[in-house]
């Protein structure tokens, strides 16, 4: 529970982690510098424009994917119930796992929920998935929806609740709990996460292909080549994710449709860079 995630933009940077990795589906090796280009023929038709990388779409997770699914934190600790309400989930039930203010080596737990439900405002989708803002007094916190699980994003702090002596951090993977995923299960996610990757990989040479500018293709490049690094400190805490993989599944998942979305706005980035500015 001692650990402050980066926020859902971890999805797009490793920032603090010492060592990046170059995943497959980072720049492509470029042809050999000095090589001679064939001319045309006079009178010859002009050689087809080479196709851009195709980008591949992936289902967005709606608010379902998480009504009514009992979740905790890395699976094992806690609880968050959602239900539908008005503007998008309630939630139902909360129980945060913590370290006791008082006695930091004993741990605490914290039901929050009593009484009425919490409500979760929609943000947007700023990373491309559905985002929602839980504006709990004594620890306000923002996730986004993945399929059958949440991802909080980071905290500049743990959250202190002075009244239950209790000191709790809500950040990271909130999923199902590691023994409810049996054999059928693991051999699903194993065949998903194949699937996440290539549409990941995909995605990312589409995003790159429709990326001007040298200093934005290095952006875009720097962010994959992390992705490795990110992935793993999100899902290291997750309880048998040697197992079952389920975490590195949705994070997977959530990448590439980070990246999807952002082909999407990509478009700014084709315009000349000699374009006069708008006064």
């Amino acid at each position: 529970m001692r650990f402050c995630l980066v926020p859902v933009i971890i999805l797009l940077s490793a920032v603090g982690v010492q060592a990046q990795l170059i995943l497959p589906g980072a720049l492509p090796p470029v042809g050999r510098p000095g090589k001679a280009v064939a001319k045309q023929p006079p009178g010859a038709s002009p050689a087809p424009k080479e196709k851009k990388a195709a980008a591949t779409p992936i289902k967005l997770p709606a608010e379902e994917a998480v009504i009514g699914r009992d979740l905790a934190l890395n699976g094992a600790h806690g609880r968050i119930e959602f239900a539908r309400s008005a503007d998008g989930l309630s939630i139902m039930r909360l129980t945060l796992d913590g370290d006791q203010i008082s006695r930091p080596d004993d741990s605490c737990r914290v039901d929050v929920v009593a009484g009425s439900p919490i409500s979760a405002k929609p943000l947007g989708h700023p990373l491309g998935m559905n985002r929602f803002q839980v504006a709990l007094e004594a620890c306000p916190f923002n996730f986004d929806v993945l399929d059958g699980a949440i991802l909080v994003n980071s905290m500049p702090q743990a959250c202190v609740m002075k009244a239950a002596d209790c000191k709790v951090d809500p950040a990271g993977l909130w999923g199902p709990r590691a023994a409810s995923l049996g054999a059928e299960r693991i051999k699903e996610i194993e065949r998903g996460r194949q699937r996440a990757e290539a549409t990941m990989r995909d995605n990312f040479r589409a995003l790159l292909a429709r990326t001007s500018g040298r200093g934005a293709v290095k952006v875009v490049a720097s962010e994959q080549a992390g992705f490795s690094s990110a992935r793993t400190t999100i899902c290291r805490d997750y309880a048998r994710e040697d197992v079952h993989g389920f975490c590195a599944l949705r994070i997977t998942e959530a990448r590439a449709i980070t990246l999807h979305a952002a082909i999407g706005e990509s478009s700014v980035d084709e315009k000349p860079e000699h374009k006069k500015k708008r006064k």
